[in-house]
């Protein structure tokens, strides 16, 4: 009885999504081989839900294509062809599936173009999608050696109810040329998308998110071939997780709306310091902030009032302060190259400071050191390492070059060698260098100057070779004196990119030589304008004074009217004759211009009014008088009420 109940295969009994479940955790090669159990086992593995192909699983990865890896390979895509094909006629939920191979040929490339299409049109969808392409004849140079995803990868069939890509969650696409289009496809169809990660693309030049509300993480590597893209903009209010590794500081990113997030890396991108201050104020709920090989970091402010983690590593390579206002930070990490940067002052963890030395440090380098680190009032809560490295100085100088461009744009440029003045066959650069801009006017009418430089093998821990020269309004006596100013920094800040602080001390030396004779002429010109300024004398206006004035007047005008009459008409006396008033109002006037009309007779009589001189000159004496008097009585009374 005993021996009957042990031959009972109780696992074969049980559900199929358990066996599903079990088959999971296995290694694929390792659940292959469940099929040759028995037609139960066999029908388990042709409708397990999820697919994992890994090429360098069933096949070690060969130094050489030989033909037997070429054999290989095609038994390897013919296993994964036939393995799809019988999953798709069950029409079954896809949970995973995870595609990684290396291609040897080129005329595979529409076989997984067929892969893509047969599972994305499933009725059921695909949960989680993973798609890795590597080809075994490409450089990645040539984009036509790298697997092309076709643009209609993510269409949604039918635009009314729900979209067979609803169930997408999870994607991952590494490897492969995408286009712009691609991006919007999945933006605009796949809503469930919650985990998307990009590693070594290439085709991408703009990354751009407005419609996936439910994004939370979002991953972008690269090792090299993330060469193509330019700038980043997610707009997603649930993500809580960015990281990207770009190729250099043209990658411009911004981050609208993600309120939420929690985790923020960045490296090798185009961050600056006003957006790295904007960046943690922005982010209220920010915990962990990495930032390395961003080289356009020179002095920028941290605050974040929940931030937890804070790593700077490398990348800072021309950072000169640090400041940090994070009152729960537990972990902070600095590691940089040769020169200390300023530490935060608010720091209440535990500091750990790295210098990767790749030259002997010297007496002058600890002084400067212990300058910078005595201050702090977390002195007893640091520790520094100093690590001797390897120094790459053809990545740093091909990094300095990538951030001075990014940063000068149209003042930097590459110029012949024989055109730089220097006695060397190396990449030569100008750099046109203006006053600091108080006055744009100024500087772009009067003061250029170009500062021409190459590197040196050994650069930076060897000085560059510079050279100045005028281009516009700059003696040769200014030009000495300023190379001679700028060979002396660049001997001072050796072990660091230095080309970028030189261009910002020469900005200040222009101003300093060329400002002062700007100020002289407005100097001059003030006190030119001082000159023209009337100042007022005299006696003050008031009230009082200008009433005693203008009776002053009025009598002078009244008197040199009066000098213009005859004397007759000063000294008649003027009881002989009425005054013109007077003779008005005695009705003489009207009596003696009355007409008589005698009626029956052809004439009329008229008798004239007779007006001689004597009459105007008495009427015009008697007015002035009669003037005078008034305005003597008028004067009086408004003194009076003045007072």
């Amino acid at each position: 009885m005993d021996d009957e109940i042990d031959d009972i295969d109780r696992v074969s009994g049980l559900p199929d999504f358990l066996l599903h479940r079990i088959l999971s955790f296995l290694p694929r090669k390792d659940a292959n081989q469940t099929c040759v159990l028995s037609k139960r086992w066999n029908y388990i593995w042709d409708t397990s839900p999820v697919f994992d192909f890994d090429q360098d699983i069933y096949i070690p990865d060969p130094i050489a294509f030989t033909p037997k890896y070429r054999k290989q390979a095609r038994e390897f895509i013919n296993f994964v062809d036939k393995s799809l094909q019988r999953f798709s006629c069950c029409n079954l939920l896809m949970e995973k599936l995870e595609l990684r191979m290396r291609l040897i040929e080129r005329n595979h490339f529409p076989m997984i173009d067929q892969w893509l299409a047969l599972f994305l049109n499933l009725d059921s969808g695909v949960q989680e999608m993973r798609l890795m392409v590597k080809t075994g004849y490409s450089d990645y140079d040539d984009d036509d050696g790298i697997y092309t995803l076709p643009k209609t990868t993510f269409v949604a069939k039918s635009i009314s109810g729900p979209s067979k890509l609803d169930r997408l969650q999870k994607l991952s696409l590494e490897f492969v040329n995408i286009s712009e289009s691609v991006i919007q496809n999945i933006d605009r169809n796949c809503h469930n998308l919650n985990y998307l990660y990009l590693q070594n693309i290439c085709g991408l030049k703009t990354l751009q998110i407005s419609k996936l509300n439910k994004l939370e993480t979002v991953t972008i590597v690269s090792t090299g071939y993330l060469r193509d893209l330019e700038s980043v903009n997610i707009d997603a209010p649930n993500l809580k997780y960015f990281r990207i590794d770009a190729n250099g500081p043209k990658c411009c990113i911004s981050l609208n709306s993600c309120y939420n997030l929690k985790e923020l890396r960045l490296s090798g991108c185009g961050i600056t310091d006003d957006l790295l201050h904007w960046y943690p104020s922005r982010f209220p709920f920010i915990e962990v902030l990495e930032i390395s090989n961003c080289s356009l970091l020179r002095k920028f402010e941290i605050s974040a009032q929940r931030l937890k983690r804070l790593r700077l590593f490398f990348g800072c390579l021309g950072v000169e302060r640090i400041q940090v206002n994070a009152p729960t930070l537990s972990i902070f990490e600095c590691m940089t190259f040769n020169k200390p940067v300023l530490i935060p002052e608010n720091v209440p963890c535990l500091m750990k400071i790295v210098y990767a030395m790749h030259r002997v440090a010297d007496s002058s380098w600890f002084s400067e050191l212990r300058k910078s680190l005595g201050h702090l009032p977390q002195r007893k809560l640091f520790t520094v390492e100093i690590h001797p490295c390897k120094a790459n100085y053809a990545q740093e100088q091909e990094m300095e070059l990538e951030a001075l461009e990014a940063i000068l744009m149209d003042d930097f440029k590459e110029i012949h060698s024989g055109e730089s003045g220097l006695n060397t066959s190396n990449r030569c650069f100008q750099i046109i260098v203006t006053p600091q801009d108080d006055d744009a006017e100024f500087e772009s009418t009067l003061v250029q100057l170009g500062l021409i430089f190459s590197h040196t093998e050994k650069y930076p821990d060897e000085p560059p070779l510079l050279n100045v020269r005028s281009l516009r309004g700059i003696h040769t006596e200014d030009l000495r004196i300023l190379k001679e100013k700028l060979q002396q920094e660049a001997s001072e800040n050796l072990g660091m990119a230095m080309i970028y602080t030189l261009v910002t001390s020469a900005k200040e030396l222009l101003s300093e030589q060329f400002g002062q004779d700007s100020n002289t002429e407005n100097v001059e010109a003030e006190e030119a304008e001082k000159e023209d300024i009337v100042v007022p004398h005299g006696e003050p206006v008031t009230v009082e004074t200008f009433l005693a004035w203008r009776e002053k007047f009025e009598a002078e005008l009244a008197l040199e009217r009066a000098k213009l009459m005859p004397e007759s008409a000063l000294t008649a006396p003027k009881d002989k004759k009425l005054t013109g008033r007077q003779w008005f109002e005695s009705g003489k006037a009207a009596a003696k211009g009355a007409a008589t009309v005698n009626e029956g007779s052809d004439e009329e009589d008229e008798e004239d009014i007779d007006f001689d001189d004597d009459d105007f000159e008495d009427d015009e004496e008697d007015m002035l008088e009669h003037y005078l008097a008034e305005k003597s009585d008028s004067s009086s009374h408004s003194l009076r009420r003045a007072n």
